[in-house]
């Protein structure tokens, strides 16, 4: 399980490759989507932004501060998905995170 502070900014960074060659998968006209929910199909608590380098395969997603702030202590979930050039979905990535408390407050 992944622990996540309250207002962290949160990467989760993700590298796509062929597992025979080792090239990266060129996501060039992929589309990618992440919610963090309390259960699968549960309610949505958080959306993250999805940065993607296309030629070399690489994924950034993060949840911001301002998210993962918003979020009372606890158990969730989330998932990254793919839409593929031919609009087909594929789920690519799912953990389960805990949300805790911090001690030190930025800015206070």
């Amino acid at each position: 399980m992944i622990t996540i502070k309250q207002y962290e900014d949160y990467t989760k960074y993700l590298h796509l490759q062929y597992a025979d060659t080792g090239e990266p998968l060129d996501l060039t006209g992929c589309s990618f989507y992440s919610q963090l929910r309390d259960h699968p199909n549960g309610t949505l608590k958080a959306t993250a932004t999805v940065s993607v380098t296309a030629a070399s395969g690489d994924i950034w997603v993060t949840y911001a501060a301002s998210a993962t702030g918003a979020l009372p202590v606890g158990e969730y979930g989330y998932d990254v998905w793919i839409v593929d050039s031919n609009s087909k979905k594929h789920c690519i990535y799912t953990a389960r995170v805990q949300i805790i408390g911090r001690y030190t407050e930025i800015g206070a």
